[in-house]
């Protein structure tokens, strides 16, 4: 609970700040390119029915990711449980509907991005998410290029597909 206060803080001191005065626009584009490129692992590896891709968003080494109610601090155990969530699905449609970046330092930058999300599980179940399920995250740059350090993932709103009709 703690972890996930930390980043709704987060996300407050990130709106009320102006960007680096020590890094140029370009530098800044720069790292805002390459965190909106990393972010695309999350929609091309659910696409894709692929954890290994998606699981690349993360840090390798630093992960404090809050969802479903617990935090992950270890990026094996992260694994496993979205593999397994993955495990429950037949595919999944993902889309960005919005996302920004602000680049806080030359080391770290703030993403959200809000989704277009249709999960097909394999008991039958369509479920829809009409652009409310959400990502915060803080990114760090690694050897592996700009990866998602502290994060959480938010959903509502849902709507089911199956029961329609």
């Amino acid at each position: 609970m703690k972890k996930l206060i930390a980043v709704a803080g987060l996300v407050l001191l990130v709106g009320c700040q102006a960007p680096p005065a020590d890094m140029t626009e370009a530098e800044i584009a720069q790292i805002e390119a390459e965190v909106m490129e990393a972010s695309d692992y999350l929609i091309d590896g659910w696409n894709a029915h692929d954890a290994e891709t998606f699981l690349t968003m993360f840090h390798p080494t630093k992960v404090s990711h809050a969802w479903g109610g617990r935090v992950w601090t270890n990026h094996s155990e992260l694994s496993e449980e979205w593999v397994s969530v993955m495990e429950t699905t037949d595919s999944v449609k993902i889309s960005w509907t919005d996302r920004n970046v602000r680049v806080l330092t030359d080391q770290t930058a703030m993403f959200q991005g809000s989704t277009e999300l249709t999960i097909y599980y394999t008991d039958g179940r369509i479920v829809r998410y009409p652009g409310t399920a959400h990502w915060t995250g803080l990114f760090e740059p690694s050897e592996a290029g700009w990866k998602m350090t502290t994060s959480a993932y938010t959903f509502g709103g849902a709507q089911r597909l199956d029961q329609e009709g």
